[in-house]
């Protein structure tokens, strides 16, 4: 078997690749820059390659196996192609499976929430135009999804510190038939977030999303109680300032907006962190964490 016929170039073959949302190819001489938003991401040496690498690239869209991408390539380009999008998925840049269900399915939006929070999104979001079919307390009855044709997104709304409650709605949509799911959060008071849209396919998830918080804080440990707090447990909510309650939900409500709608903004895929004092918005990547238990092969 060739080097161009390994097991790792036949497998990947097979998928659809799909570049990270907000990416931008352009060939320039020898190279070709691969960048998201303002930010080179990558400059990869192509030679006289670069004008097949640059249209590869850019068809992937998620629709079409690499297979059919590389037709027409000598075999030179198209062992090129595969060594760079290989390397693209090790990246996160590139991903298999297209980004969101076609832009004609409609979207079922269900909220997950008892708190105040979670009922001003409920009064706010149908009001939304375009995609938001319904908002719901429950839990989709099986196989909705494949009866009624529509899309699933699941809204965990919270106002308290339960992780453990994050990491369990997080794990029962990776093992449903949610098309995506989002998590909003004003539980540490001090600040609010909103998750990137996780997808079923295309990770991360919300667990590596909790996996990058606690390397990043000064006190981890903390972590373990949150995600694994004794019995009963014991979250009392907090009221969020008014302003940080209205922002957040805008965003949330701009993201689900959007999910009907082509080509899909990368700020969709990044965490927004909103600070209560000074309202100030951050935009955050979020990588998929490879010894994640919930997707990865931890």
């Amino acid at each position: 078997m060739s080097e161009s016929q390994s097991p790792a170039s036949l497998a990947t073959l097979a998928i659809f690749p799909r570049l990270l949302p907000g990416s931008t190819v352009i060939a320039a001489e020898a190279v070709v820059h691969l960048i998201a938003g303002e930010d080179f991401r990558f400059t990869i040496q192509t030679g006289e390659a670069t004008p097949a690498i640059a249209a590869v690239l850019r068809g992937c869209q998620g629709d079409r196996p690499l297979a059919d991408l590389l037709v027409g390539l000598d075999p030179a380009q198209r062992e090129l192609a595969i060594r760079i999008v290989d390397r693209l998925r090790s990246e996160r840049m590139l991903f298999d499976g297209p980004p969101l269900p076609p832009p004609e399915v409609p979207w079922r939006i269900e909220i997950e929430g008892a708190n105040s929070l979670a009922q001003r999104a409920r009064e706010l979001w149908p009001s939304l135009s375009g995609v938001l079919c319904q908002t719901s307390v429950q839990s989709t009855p099986p196989n909705t999804l494949n009866q009624v044709g529509v899309s699933i997104m699941r809204v965990l709304v919270q106002q308290d510190l339960d992780l453990a409650q994050v990491l369990e709605f997080n794990r029962r949509q990776l093992a449903g038939e949610t098309d995506a799911w989002l998590w909003v959060t004003t539980g540490p008071l001090s600040r609010g977030y909103v998750s990137p849209v996780i997808l079923n396919r295309g990770r991360p998830c919300l667990e590596c999303l909790l996996r990058h918080f606690r390397r990043l804080s000064p006190a981890p440990q903390l972590y373990d109680a949150l995600e694994r707090p004794g019995e009963p447990a014991q979250f009392v909510p907090g009221e969020p300032a008014e302003p940080l309650a209205r922002i957040v939900l805008e965003i949330a409500g701009w993201k689900l907006r959007r999910l009907g709608q082509a080509p899909a903004a990368a700020s969709q895929f990044a965490l927004h962190v909103v600070e209560a004092e000074t309202l100030e918005t951050a935009l955050h990547p979020v990588w998929l964490d490879p010894t994640c238990p919930g997707c990865g092969d931890g």
